[in-house]
C-alpha cells in the first residue's frame, strides 16, 4: 500500500513536471507562431515594394529612352542652330531648362537607389530573424524529447511544414533581393551616360555663356568709343560756332544782365515793403482789442464798488444794531439805577459822555477801504491789577444782550448770587468793591458787559480773516504773574 502510495506521487510529481514542459512549449510555440505571423507581414509588404519597384524601374526606363532621344535631338538641333545668332541666343535658355530637367530626374533616380538598399537591408534584417526562429525551433525541439511519440509527431510535422513555408520565403526573398540588384545595377548603368551628358551641356552652357560676355563687353566699347566721337564733334561744332559770334554779342549780354540786376532789385523791394506792412499790421493791437480790454477794466472796477458798497452796507447794519444794543443797555441801566441796584457813583460814570480819540480822517479812510485788517491790539494795563479790567471796559463797546435784573431778595431770604452782604443794595455781577471803585473814580463800568463785548468785537472785526485771536492780560488775568512765561520741563536725552 505504502509502495502504491509513493508511485502515485512520483507520477503526481512527474505529471506536474511535464505540465509546465507543456506550458513552456506552448508558450514557445505561440512566440514562433507570432513571430512567423510578422515575417509574413513583411514578406507581404516586401512584394507589394517589389511591384512598386517594378513600376518605377518601367517608368525610369521609358523616361531614360525619352531623355536618349531628346538627347539625339539636341544634338542634332545644336548642329542647325549654329547658322544664326539669334538662335545661339534661344538655344542656351532651352539647355538650361533640359539641364534642369535631367538634375531633378537624376535626383529622383538617386532617391530610388537608395531606396532599393532600404530594401535589401531589410531582407539581410528578414534573413538573421529567420535564422534566429530556426535556432529557436531546433532548441524547442531539443527540449520536447520528454514528450510523447504522438506529441513529437506532431510537431514534428509543424515543424517541417514552417520549415518548407520559411525556406519558400527565403528563397523568394533572395529572389526579390536579386532582382533588386539588378535593377539597382541597370539603373546606375543608365546613370552614367546620364551624368555624361549632364557635364557636356553644363561645358556647352559655360562656354556660350562666356561668349555673352565677349559680345556684351565688345558692344559696351563700341557704344562708348560711338559717344566720344559724337561729344568730339560736337565740342568742334560749338568752338567753331563761338569764334563766328558778332561783337556787340558782349554788350548785349552785359545790357540784358543789368536790366534783370534791376527788375530783381526792384522786386525784392516791393516784397520788403510788404513785408514790414504786415509786420505793423500784425503788431498793432485792433480797436475792438483796446474796447475790450477797456470792457473788462470797467467791469472789474464796478465789480469792486459793489463789494465795497455791501461791505458799507453790512458796516452800517452792523453799528444800528450795536446802537440798538447800547440803547437797550442804557435803559437797563437806568432801570437798575431806579430799583437800586447801581449806586450813583457808579450810575454817573456809566452814562457820563466819552471823548472819541479817533479822528475823523482815519473813519473816512476806513469807510473807504475793505474791512480785511486785523483788529488793533489792545495795550496792557498801566494800573493796578485789581482795576484793570474796569479801565479797560470804557473803551470797549457794550453788550450784545442786557442782562435781566436780578430779583429782590425776599425778608429774612439769602442775598442773591454776587451781592454783598451787610448795607447797600444789589450789585452787577462781577461789581469790584466800593473802596476799589472810589480808588478808581470816573472810569468804572461793567466788567461783565466789557469782557463779553471784548470776545464779539474780535470775532466781528473782520469776516475775511480766520486766524484766531489771542487773549489779552486783561481777560486772561492781570499782574505781573499773567507776563511772565512758563517753562516747560522735559527729560533731558538718552545717554
Amino acid at each position: 500500500m505504502q509502495t502504491l502510495q509513493d508511485e502515485n506521487a512520483k507520477l503526481k510529481e512527474k505529471s506536474a513536471v511535464l505540465k509546465t514542459e507543456r506550458d513552456k512549449l506552448e508558450e514557445r510555440g505561440q512566440k514562433l507562431e507570432n513571430n512567423f505571423k510578422r515575417f509574413k507581414g513583411n514578406m507581404d509588404r516586401l512584394k507589394t515594394e517589389r511591384v512598386q519597384l517594378i513600376e518605377e524601374n518601367n517608368t525610369l526606363t521609358s523616361k531614360i529612352e525619352a531623355l536618349e532621344a531628346e538627347k539625339t535631338s539636341l544634338l542634332s538641333d545644336k548642329a542647325t542652330s549654329a547658322q544664326s545668332t539669334s538662335d545661339a541666343a534661344q538655344q542656351p535658355l532651352e539647355e538650361t531648362s533640359t539641364t534642369i530637367q535631367l538634375t531633378k530626374e537624376k535626383e529622383q533616380l538617386i532617391s530610388e537607389r537608395d531606396a532599393l538598399l532600404n530594401l535589401k537591408k531589410e531582407n539581410e534584417e528578414l534573413k538573421a530573424e529567420r535564422d534566429k526562429l530556426l535556432t529557436e525551433k531546433a532548441a524547442v525541439g531539443s527540449t520536447s524529447t520528454s514528450l510523447a511519440d504522438g506529441t513529437i509527431e506532431e510537431a514534428r510535422r509543424t515543424w517541417d511544414s514552417e520549415k518548407a513555408e520559411l525556406v519558400k520565403a527565403r528563397e523568394d526573398a533572395l529572389a526579390k533581393a536579386k532582382v533588386a540588384e539588378d535593377n539597382y545595377e541597370t539603373v546606375n548603368g543608365k546613370l552614367d551616360p546620364m551624368k555624361l551628358a549632364l557635364e557636356q551641356m553644363k561645358n556647352r552652357l559655360a562656354t556660350v555663356h562666356k561668349g555673352r560676355q565677349e559680345d556684351k563687353a565688345k558692344a559696351k566699347s563700341e557704344q562708348e568709343a560711338a559717344i566720344a566721337a559724337a561729344l568730339e564733334k560736337q565740342k568742334a561744332e560749338l568752338q567753331s560756332t563761338t569764334t563766328s559770334m558778332p561783337a556787340d554779342y558782349a554788350e548785349k549780354h552785359a545790357e540784358e544782365l543789368k536790366a534783370l540786376e534791376t527788375r530783381l532789385a526792384a522786386k525784392h523791394e516791393e516784397e520788403l515793403k510788404a513785408a514790414v506792412e504786415a509786420a505793423k499790421a500784425e503788431a498793432a493791437p485792433s480797436q475792438h482789442q483796446l474796447d475790450a480790454a477797456v470792457e473788462r477794466g470797467r467791469m472789474e472796477v464796478q465789480k469792486k464798488l459793489v463789494l465795497k458798497d455791501g461791505q458799507l452796507i453790512r458796516s452800517q447794519s452792523k453799528l444800528k444794531d450795536v446802537e440798538t444794543q447800547i440803547k437797550l443797555f442804557e435803559s437797563q441801566v437806568r432801570q437798575w439805577h431806579q430799583q437800586g441796584f447801581i449806586p450813583e457813583k457808579d450810575f454817573s460814570s456809566i452814562t457820563q459822555p466819552r471823548t472819541s480819540t479817533v479822528p475823523a480822517g482815519a473813519l473816512a479812510a476806513s469807510s473807504s477801504q475793505p474791512s480785511t485788517s486785523t483788529a488793533p491790539k489792545p495795550t496792557p494795563p498801566t494800573g493796578p491789577a485789581v482795576t484793570s479790567t474796569a479801565s479797560t471796559s470804557q473803551t470797549k463797546p457794550l453788550p450784545n444782550k442786557a442782562p435781566s435784573g436780578q430779583p429782590h431778595r425776599g425778608r429774612g431770604g439769602a442775598p442773591p448770587r454776587g451781592t454783598e452782604r451787610g448795607r447797600g443794595g444789589l450789585a452787577a455781577r462781577g461789581r469790584l468793591a466800593p473802596a476799589v471803585a472810589a480808588a478808581q473814580g470816573p472810569s468804572l463800568s461793567v466788567l461783565g458787559a466789557a469782557a463779553k463785548r471784548q470776545r464779539e468785537e474780535t470775532a466781528n472785526t473782520s469776516e475775511d480773516s480766520l486766524a484766531k485771536r489771542l487773549k489779552t492780560g486783561d481777560s486772561q488775568g492781570s499782574g505781573p504773574a499773567a507776563a511772565k512765561p512758563v517753562t516747560i520741563k522735559r527729560p533731558p536725552p538718552p545717554l
